[in-house]
């Protein structure tokens, strides 16, 4: 790798590189704290993709200026999914994140309203989205005072909570608006602000 020439490589190579180094899983904070062994070598690539990018003229910098020490921690089985791509975000963006939203695909979502500070959030430990729960620091004692971290107001969507199979709701409105009553109560018991149940 030290006789690799820079200069000599394609548009096609170089678009490769810029390609593969954005990918969540490159992301070396990631690597870092995994404890994988191509750690150090995660940190030449990005340095090459970095030397590439200025020296062809582009802005200043190929990829977010991310201190592996504060960034967010990520399970990569959880398929979890960021709105905004905190992943895709350096230190600073990452102390003051708008209206994040985690979400698992056909599971379950959370918004968290006004601006987060993700730094360091260990998002592999303190949220759990499985169907039928949703749970953000399970554990109490990696709970933050309110306000801090992920302990803030935030707006759940849970799918594939569907009555149990020998509740007909379907076919009876009056059922639907009974069921619906039930699990608002559920959810005030919970000291959770009732939204809708949609059939």
């Amino acid at each position: 790798l030290w006789n690799l020439d820079l200069d000599a490589l394609s548009d096609a190579e170089y678009n490769k590189v810029r390609e593969n180094i954005q990918k969540p899983d490159f992301e070396e904070g990631r690597l870092r704290t995994s404890g994988q062994s191509v750690y150090p070598l995660a940190v030449y690539c990005r340095g090459v993709a970095e030397y590439l990018y200025v020296a062809r003229g582009n802005v200043a910098s190929a990829v977010p200026d991310t201190d592996p020490v504060a960034a967010p921690l990520f399970n990569a089985g959880e398929h979890l999914t960021f709105t905004p791509d905190i992943r895709r975000m350096g230190a600073d963006q990452l102390a003051a994140v708008e209206e994040l939203t985690v979400s698992r695909s056909n599971v379950a979502s959370v918004q968290f309203h006004g601006v987060t500070d993700v730094r360091g959030v260990d998002f592999d430990s303190v949220m759990r989205l499985e169907v039928g729960e949703v749970l953000v620091y399970p554990d109490a004692r990696a709970k933050p005072p309110k306000g801090q971290g992920l302990n803030k107001m935030a707006t759940i969507t849970m799918y594939q909570c569907w009555p149990p199979p020998n509740e007909r709701v379907h076919l009876d409105a009056a059922a639907q608006e009974a069921y619906k009553q039930k699990i608002r109560k559920m959810t005030e018991k919970k000291n959770a602000l009732f939204v809708d149940y949609n059939f």
